[in-house]
């Protein structure tokens, strides 16, 4: 994620932090490389939004998102599609 994608990937979340969301859902559509930073940024988010009873869900990943997150096992605790 370079810094530009990142600030409105962080936007989007608060955004839907501040309208009360109870699910909040990541478009990984766009998405087509993924590294330790981004994978770290993404822990971050998961472990906030279930601390505050929220479901976290990532959607339209491509095989070599899903992959990543099968080999780092995070597919485990985060829902990805």
């Amino acid at each position: 994620m370079n810094t530009q994608r990142y600030c409105g990937f962080s936007c989007n979340f608060v955004d839907d932090f501040l309208q009360d969301k109870h699910k909040i859902t990541f478009d990984f559509s766009k998405v087509t490389f993924m590294d330790s930073t981004g994978l770290s940024v993404l822990v971050r988010l998961f472990k906030i939004t279930r601390n505050l009873a929220k479901e976290f869900r990532i959607i339209e990943a491509s095989p070599f998102i899903k992959d990543v997150f099968t080999h780092t096992k995070l597919n485990k605790i985060i829902h990805v599609q």
